[in-house]
């Protein structure tokens, strides 16, 4: 991705946790084979009982090798933003410390953002990549149910905030 390029934070709502998985599992290939640079990306999925889960998260940062505190340090900001700084240019042993911290109070963050989104028995996907893929990201997430994004300038924690905020709106109606 572009240094100061634009942004898109999609929300995919899925009913079926499966088909979330499989286009969750289709779009890391894209990250996987460099075809889309991500600055995060989490499958969410709210269980029969109504608790919600991050099953599994990922981003471009994991395959360029950053450190395991590092890894999830973008998507981190969008729920933990005091700490975003500190978890991507930290430091390995500081950043790894943050990382564990800010990945619980991240993981909080999206049950807590992802409950009034996702009806019990649902899932959902949170991606956050450079504009210039929003097509290719489309295409691999043909089973979402509803879809809602807005575009943020890279860069700007609180715009990655924003995002996150602007596109649950959109998902409401």
């Amino acid at each position: 991705m572009a240094k100061n390029g634009s942004l898109d934070v999609l929300i995919a709502l899925y009913l079926i946790p499966d088909l979330a998985r499989r286009d969750f599992d289709a779009c890391t290939r894209l990250v996987d084979d460099f075809a889309v640079s991500t600055a995060g990306l989490a499958l969410i999925v709210r269980d029969t009982h109504g608790e919600v889960h991050v099953k599994e998260t990922g981003d471009h940062a994991v395959r360029n090798g950053l450190t395991k505190g590092a890894r999830l340090g973008l998507v981190m900001g969008l729920f933990a933003l005091p700490l975003i700084g500190l978890t991507v240019t930290g430091g390995a042993a500081l950043g790894a410390l943050a990382g564990a911290f800010a990945r619980r109070r991240m993981l909080a963050g999206i049950a807590d953002k992802m409950r009034e989104a996702l009806p019990p028995g649902s899932a959902g996907i949170i991606a956050v990549y450079g504009h210039p893929h929003a097509d290719a990201v489309g295409r691999v997430l043909p089973n979402a149910i509803r879809t809602a994004t807005a575009q943020i300038e890279q860069g700007s924690p609180g715009e990655l905030t924003e995002g996150l905020q602007k596109a649950s709106a959109g998902l409401a109606g």
